[in-house]
């Protein structure tokens, strides 16, 4: 049943920071679904609170040499996650994992979309790899 409410994706801005009312700031919609999965997968342990004994899923691999191992095991790791754990749910529709040795960072390029929220966004990491 439709019910004419719109649904729109919400969240609080991952990178902090307030409004002009001194309200702290908000994302909607494809910034919102991005600003999730950021977090969600590259929290430290007891900044996901749903599960506070848990961290991100690719924090474990910012402290491993670079390689391809690693690379593909970020990938499967991604994926599953996406698959099984990431709330709403997503369906994937490419991924890309990079490795740059010379800066040390792990490029992620994501293309999700969301049929709860029925939209679809890119997301873009580089993370610092720690060894």
């Amino acid at each position: 049943m439709d019910t004419g409410f719109n649904k729109t994706a919400y969240d609080t801005s991952l990178y902090g920071g307030t409004d002009s009312t001194g309200a702290i700031s908000e994302v909607f919609g494809k910034d919102a679904i991005s600003n999730a999965f950021m977090m969600w997968a590259t929290s430290s342990g007891g900044d996901v609170l749903r599960n506070p004994s848990r961290g991100g899923i690719l924090l474990p691999f910012l402290t491993k040499p670079m390689g391809e191992s690693a690379r593909t095991q970020i990938i499967t790791i991604l994926r599953a996650g996406i698959q099984n754990d990431f709330e709403p749910s997503l369906v994937l529709g490419s991924l890309q994992v990079v490795a740059d040795y010379e800066r040390k960072k792990w490029k992620i390029n994501l293309n999700v979309y969301s049929p709860q929220y029925k939209v679809e966004t890119d997301i873009k990491m580089e993370l610092k790899n720690l060894v």
